[in-house]
């Protein structure tokens, strides 16, 4: 059997963190998910239980999504980070702030529970979901 993994998601939104926690229950390759509604708690979380992955929404009350971002990746560089958020304009931002990931809430949101399992057990850094992704 594959390594399970454990996850974060910090979305301001309860019904996102809800929904996402709904969707990542049913796969086997999921151990224990924690949640966090904005960016102190998910620094705390972080400190706390070193998840293997930490799904982002980039604007978190208090400490912002890309602020963690950088902050898991100065001291947890193993730590895969990926951005979900409404706001696709803030793509090139999250891969610089060291965002492994990155997808726009909305869009095949049945696809989301697999973009970020596969992404996870395969490092997959698939930029289609880019709105310049035809562009490249």
């Amino acid at each position: 059997m594959e390594k399970q993994i454990n996850v974060l998601i910090a979305d301001h939104q309860r019904n996102t963190r809800r929904g996402l926690r709904a969707w990542l229950e049913f796969s086997p390759f999921i151990n224990q998910i924690w949640e966090a509604r904005d960016g102190e708690a998910a620094i705390k979380v972080i400190s706390e239980v070193k998840p293997d992955l930490v799904i982002l929404e980039v604007q978190l009350p208090l400490i912002g999504g890309l602020c963690v971002t950088r902050w898991i990746k100065q001291n947890w560089p193993d730590i895969i980070v990926i951005i979900l958020t409404l706001y696709p304009h803030y793509e090139d931002e999250a891969f610089a702030a060291g965002a492994d990931h990155f997808l726009v809430k909305g869009r095949d949101d049945d696809c989301i529970q697999d973009e970020i399992l596969s992404f996870f057990h395969f490092g997959i850094r698939d930029k289609t979901d880019s709105p310049d992704a035809d562009s490249n």
